[in-house]
């Protein structure tokens, strides 16, 4: 419960960040017989007469600390620092290794990885894993490395209580379900090298079929028992067979969805598909009237004629942002579906969104053409805005699509698409 923030000071009293830690993840050391936890070691450079270095230590209480229970009750504190200097003759290996930032292993739950591309490294672990340790050797001991949880652009920090600490080689982490993302910045010893390293660690997720009674049935057993195909073509046929409502959480082995795959089925409620995931095919969630939620991949660039057509039950999806093309009809007949169109996409097909529950449609800068009748039947929509209004046009007459009220008229019958000015 006791925490602790070291830093240097200059002659101007600004300060340096060198440990953030708590004391009992200290490394305990042996002194005179009693042992002692060992905060910080430093070095004196070569030929330095007079060297000085001021150093700032802060401790402090948890503040989620509980007191409330125990023998804690009325209880005071004391804390008592012990500081030792020994010298140390800084050579010349010592003062090449103060500008590196090398390391000599990376591992992810006591294996070691290989980079899969310059300083990017990936895993996956089991189902049902909800943490494991990060390990980083460096060459030079004093090199700081600082481990963050962070989105897949690897940019973002996407929690500040992820259970990850600065200043440690070796950090236990929290993981979810799917691809988890992080973030290893490395600074020489002498702070005038910086590098950073990506990781992602995936957890399998549990793939099969759960059923709405809490039947699970596995992805061996769909497989073995039930004859379910890798590319799933006979999808319906083997939920008809099964005779159950529910979600169907495809294995990381699918890398295809084939025509028709589930079309017409009564059975599929949910789908949930893998990042593996790189094509779909033609009409494959077709009439599939009690389909309502669905994960795309991340890996698809398009959706495919039909996708979802009619599927009137359809309500929660997102639309990933490696979509470029949605194609024709692709939630034609989805009347529960109100859906946002991301900014990757280039081209939207003949009545990609005809009858559905869109309202307020923005179109993004990327889109450079619009099939016809994309937004039509829509009773509820009530603008459509052009994020970029300029140079569109139908057939040959240029469109003035500056108002959002009635640009649905002006691309409706005949569709529309983007010159260069």
């Amino acid at each position: 419960i006791v925490k602790l923030y070291l830093t240097k000071v200059d002659d101007n009293n600004q300060e340096t960040e060198v440990e953030l830690s708590k004391y009992s993840e200290l490394t305990t050391v042996t002194k005179n017989n009693h042992q002692e936890k060992q905060l910080h070691i430093d070095k004196v450079p070569a030929n330095s007469n007079g060297y000085s270095q001021k150093y700032r230590l802060r401790m402090w209480i948890d503040k989620d600390a509980d007191f409330s229970t125990g023998n804690y009750n009325d209880k005071t504190f004391s804390i008592t620092v012990n500081v030792y200097s020994s010298g140390h003759v800084q050579t010349q290996e010592d003062v090449e290794s103060a500008g590196r930032t090398d390391i000599t292993s990376l591992s992810v739950n006591n294996v070691e990885l290989n980079q899969i591309s310059t300083n990017t490294y990936s895993t996956s672990l089991e189902n049902g894993t909800t943490e494991t340790t990060i390990d980083i050797e460096t060459t030079n001991p004093y090199t700081k490395v600082v481990i963050e949880k962070t989105d897949e652009t690897y940019t973002n920090v996407i929690a500040a209580n992820t259970g990850i600490q600065k200043l440690s080689t070796s950090k236990k982490v929290s993981l979810s379900n799917g691809a988890n993302y992080f973030r290893i910045r490395l600074t020489s010893e002498d702070t005038t090298t910086n590098r950073e390293l990506h990781l992602k660690i995936t957890v399998e997720k549990l793939a099969g079929f759960f059923a709405n009674d809490d039947t699970f049935i596995s992805w061996d057993e769909l497989v073995n028992t039930y004859g379910l195909q890798a590319n799933l073509r006979n999808g319906k046929s083997v939920l008809d067979t099964i005779g159950k409502e529910g979600k169907l959480v495809l294995s990381s082995s699918v890398t295809t969805i084939y025509d028709n795959a589930f079309t017409g089925s009564n059975k599929l409620t949910e789908i949930e598909m893998t990042d593996n995931v790189t094509t779909v095919g033609l009409y494959a969630f077709r009439d599939c009237s009690k389909l309502e939620t669905v994960v795309l991949s991340n890996s698809l660039t398009s959706t495919p004629t039909a996708m979802f057509y009619s599927c009137g039950a359809l309500k929660n999806i997102t639309l990933p942002n490696s979509i470029t093309s949605i194609g024709s009809s692709t939630f034609y007949g989805c009347n529960s579906l109100a859906i946002d169109i991301p900014n990757s996409v280039q081209s939207i097909g003949e009545s990609a969104f005809a009858n559905t529950a869109v309202t307020a449609v923005v179109i993004p800068a990327s889109v450079t053409s619009i099939g016809p009748m994309a937004f039509s039947m829509c009773r509820k929509i009530t603008s459509i805005t052009f994020e970029d209004p300029n140079n569109w046009y139908s057939g040959n007459q240029l469109l003035d699509l500056s108002n959002p009220q009635t640009n649905l008229y002006k691309i409706n019958d005949h569709g529309c698409t983007k010159r260069d000015n």
